[in-house]
């Protein structure tokens, strides 16, 4: 395996890191992730066996960033940002200025009345945002 490699942790890992750090839970990250508690334990302690030091400094009730994971967290921040802002970039550019609407079927049977459009950016989590629906605007 390629050295480099070896040095880059896991995206996965890299998110659970983000996120117990901005939540301040080890729980409330793993709820976030669609996880289990240990799942994410497990990630964030094999960031710390690869590192050789403690990102969190833990105790009987509460988990806090060590002076090392205060310096990783922002890192991370900042790199999955970077990673975000070119996957939306990308998914925006895929259908040749065509936007893709998805409708609810409760709204989509009914004749469509004259609407205004208001435009705001979401990442969908769960619903109907994993394939082309049958409206679209031509930008």
């Amino acid at each position: 395996m390629n050295v480099q490699r070896r040095l880059l942790p896991g995206i996965s890992a890299l998110a659970a890191f983000e996120a117990v750090a901005r939540l301040g839970s080890f729980t409330a990250a793993a709820q976030e992730l669609d996880l289990t508690q240990g799942a994410v334990s497990r990630q964030i302690r094999l960031l710390e066996d690869q590192f050789g030091r403690r990102l969190f400094e833990r105790d009987s009730r509460n988990v806090r960033l060590s002076a090392a994971g205060e310096i990783y967290a922002e890192a991370v921040r900042a790199a999955l940002g970077q990673l975000r802002d070119a996957a939306l970039g990308l998914m925006s550019n895929r259908h040749s200025g065509i936007l893709n609407l998805a409708i609810l079927p409760t709204f989509a049977p009914l004749p469509h009345p004259p609407i205004s459009v208001a435009c705001r950016c979401c990442i969908w989590r769960h619903g109907p945002a994993h394939g082309p629906s049958g409206s679209s605007i031509r930008v």
